[in-house]
This record gives structure tokens, sequence and C-alpha cells, in this order.
């Protein structure tokens, strides 16, 4: 048996107490610093997505403002209701040229009450969330919005009901492309992109930065 002095005694529990103290000083800043990061990255997460929904709305906004285009377009009604495609495409194309050459759509798409296509900027098929859409628009009679996909390409969609003399008779849909909005996708702090992930229902990856 070792047979230590008082005194050494009391300097191997105060060395003892010291080294524990120093273990729960660690441990407990560790987990602040870990509690920290992950709050952070929490708050980071959150003020993205925030990002996300401002913009993706006021593509929708600025979109739906220039729906009197079409709406107050009485030979485009006209011919929407009497599904003339040759002049719906007439009508329509003008508007489509410039609002497109200054950079606030991608496509237009205009379909009857019952959602067939009456003219088309793209020769791509609508998939069934712009389908869902524009069906929505037509039941409610009110204005929408959604993600959906031309083709392969994903876009944002605003969608409104036209009206000749209060019957409905159409629907009317401006996009963007996704990746339009890529390139505003910074953070506040800096030029770092923000990571962005198109994901279908299934869950298949649709477009990723």
């Amino acid at each position: 048996m070792f047979n230590f002095s008082l005194r050494l005694q009391l300097q191997m529990l105060s060395i003892g107490g010291l080294i524990l103290l120093s273990i729960t000083l660690w441990l407990g800043q560790f987990f602040i610093t870990e509690h920290m990061d992950e709050q952070m990255a929490s708050d980071a997460i959150t003020a993205d997505s925030k990002q996300w929904y401002f913009l993706q709305n006021n593509y929708y906004k600025l979109m739906l403002e220039q729906s009197k285009t079409l709406t107050r377009d009485r030979k485009l009604i006209k011919a929407i209701r009497k599904k003339d495609t040759v002049q719906v495409k007439e009508n329509a194309m003008p508007a489509y040229n410039r609002l497109h050459a200054g950079g606030l759509i991608d496509g237009l798409l205009i379909t009857d009450k019952q959602g067939n296509i009456l003219t088309h900027s793209s020769e791509q098929p609508i998939n069934s969330s712009i389908n869902a859409l524009i069906q929505r628009v037509s039941a409610e009679k009110k204005n929408s919005s959604d993600i959906g996909l031309i083709g392969d390409t994903p876009i944002i969609a605003s969608a409104f009901p036209l009206f000749y003399r209060g019957k409905p008779v159409g629907v009317g849909v401006y996009y963007v492309k996704f990746e339009k909005l890529v390139p505003q996708l910074t953070v506040d702090h800096g030029e770092q992109m923000m990571m962005a992930h198109l994901l279908s229902p299934s869950g298949v990856v649709l477009f990723s930065t």
C-alpha cells in the first residue's frame, strides 16, 4: 500500500478536481458549439426558404400583372370562345413576343375551359401539374400558380381565367423556366450560391443547382 502524506493527498485531489472540471467544461463547450452549429444551419435553411418563396411569389405576381394583356383583348376572347386556334394564335403571339422580349415570361399557353390547348408558344408537352393548374383555375374561376414541367424543363406558372361577357371561356398561362430564378438565389452575407433542388412527388430530382 502506498502511504501518501496528507499534503500530497490534498494535492492529488486538487489536480484530479481540476482535470474533472476541465473535462466537464470541454464537454459543455462541445455540446454548446454543436447546438449552435445546428441552430445556425437551421436558421440558414429557414432564411433560404423564405428567400425562395419571396422570389417565387414575386414572379407569380409579375406574371399575373400581365394577364390584362390577354383578358382585355376582345378579338382573342372571341377566338377562344369559338375555339378558332388560328385566330387565337394570331392574337396571342404579339403579347407573348413583347413579354418574352422583355424577359418577363418564357412561355404562353392558352386553353379552352375544358383544358384543351388552343395555342402554345412551345411544342413541348405539359405535365400533369400544369394540367391540374388549368383545371383548377377553370373550375374556381380565379388566378392560381404552381410548379410543373414543359417537356423536361421545370417551370413556375401563373394561370388566370378568361371571360366572355362574364362567363369563363378559357384559361391563360404564363410561365418562366425554373433556371431563371437560380442566379438570384444568393445569401445575404456574400456571393455564395444557395443550393436549390426541385423534386417530383416521387422524389426524382428534376433540377439541381
